[in-house]
């Protein structure tokens, strides 16, 4: 699914890397609604967004991640 989010000062940068989310700025309403409300608009930007998020947790947070770690360690 497609994502909206705030960043802040301990955002880390690899959310805006990712290309996985659109974000705003902590406390800036009318940036996080615009951004929600272009994506309403779009279908293929809110695809590319899903497939990027998709794409984002499977690289990063897939439970296999996770499982590769425990036996690491």
């Amino acid at each position: 699914l497609p994502m909206v989010t705030t960043s802040g000062n301990l955002t880390e940068p690899i959310w805006a890397e990712s290309s996985a989310v659109r974000m705003a700025r902590s406390g800036d309403a009318d940036g996080m609604a615009a951004l929600a409300i272009d994506l309403a608009h779009d279908a293929a930007a809110r695809a590319r967004l899903g497939c990027a998020a998709r794409k984002f947790y499977d690289d990063h947070f897939a439970l296999s991640h996770t499982i590769a770690a425990l036996r690491e360690g």
